[in-house]
């Protein structure tokens, strides 16, 4: 090796070190940790009450591993928002200083913006931001010390309790036994079957699944407060009625605990709604997601079982005929039927 290779080698080398100099940081202690703003484990909290001033209160209770807003109306709450608002419970302290009653005013406290209560182990009223860093200023059981913490919260603090709803069709813990829809009933029969009503008894197992697996699964784009022109087109929509039952509880029976669910349907020029008249609540939906939600559709077969049946003689009498052409209408629905009832309680 040359003395110029000699050269760049020694330079990697002093590079290198320094580089090892700055990330070690050596004799740089490492900081202790923050201390948590509660001495509550947020996640035994089970419920959430948020008030604010001027506003309609918000109260959030937890039913097993949901979260359910009980006020302003009863109904399940989006989870990502009541998590959000949990958050505040396991938030660390960032800063923290001494404040006099009249100081309070400064810091958003006085009144405070929010005031939110976990279960009843603690309060804290949340106030304005600070100009630099945009952490918020939060007090706890009314004591003189001012908090400073992330502000991971205040979104969900201050928005409307209809954007704290989950977008989900269905309740969590619920299944449905029957849906009715305009011009089309489905129910779940003997077996686990789904059952269409007469008028659409031609259509396949794969129909079915796909239909009743659409309001399992489909969610809404967004929930909001129904207005007073979705309160006048009410008078011409129709009616979509859910029966559910809870989750996992076997056969429907006579002694069975069903809960019955009724939307409306409206009808915007861009998308559609199903409307709850009882929470005066709208669940956003697109137009292809109501054309799952209201219509049987077969599915299309793919490119090579089109040819495929292209090619055949009409009216073939072959093995493929018997078992995939639905000709007799019983022994391929009913097998269709039965690996409905599998993958829909795997859905569940």
């Amino acid at each position: 090796m040359g003395a110029r290779g000699w050269l760049n080698l020694a330079l990697a080398a002093a590079v290198a070190g320094l580089a090892a100099v700055l990330w070690l940081e050596p004799g740089k202690e490492t900081p202790p940790p923050k201390p948590k703003l509660l001495a509550i484990d947020k996640a035994g909290v089970r419920r959430i009450v948020v008030e604010r001033p001027g506003r309609e209160a918000l109260e959030l209770q937890r039913r097993g591993d949901h979260w359910w807003l009980v006020r302003p109306f009863e109904v399940p709450a989006a989870r990502f928002r009541a998590e959000s608002i949990l958050g505040l419970a396991g938030a660390e302290s960032e800063s923290r200083f001494e404040a006099a009653e009249a100081e309070l005013a400064r810091y958003g406290l006085e009144p405070p913006k929010a005031v939110v209560r976990f279960d009843d182990a603690a309060t804290v009223a949340v106030g304005g931001t600070d100009p630099i860093d945009l952490r918020r200023y939060v007090r706890v059981d009314g004591q003189r010390t001012v908090h400073l913490v992330r502000d991971t919260f205040y979104t969900e603090l201050a928005a409307d309790a209809a954007e704290l709803v989950s977008t989900r069709l269905i309740p969590p813990g619920w299944e449905p036994v029957e849906i009715a829809v305009p011009g089309l009933t489905v129910r779940r029969g003997g077996e686990g079957r789904w059952e269409p009503d007469a008028a659409h008894r031609d259509a396949s197992a794969d129909a079915l699944a796909a239909f009743v697996d659409a309001w399992r699964t489909r969610r809404a784009l967004w929930v909001e407060r129904l207005d007073k022109a979705g309160r006048a087109a009410l008078a011409r929509a129709p009616t979509v009625r859910l029966r559910l039952r809870r989750a996992g509880t076997g056969r429907e029976d006579g002694d069975e605990a069903l809960l019955e669910l009724r939307y409306r349907l409206v009808t915007r020029e861009s998308d559609k709604g199903l409307v709850r008249e009882d929470l005066g609540l709208v669940w956003r939906i697109t137009p292809a997601a109501a054309g799952e939600l209201l219509e049987l559709r077969e599915p299309e077969p793919p490119a090579d079982a089109r040819k495929s049946g292209e090619a055949a003689p009409a009216g073939g009498e072959g093995e493929a005929g018997k078992g995939g052409s639905r000709a007799d209408g019983t022994d391929a629905g009913k097998d269709g039927l039965k690996d409905t009832g599998a993958a829909t309680g795997a859905g569940r």
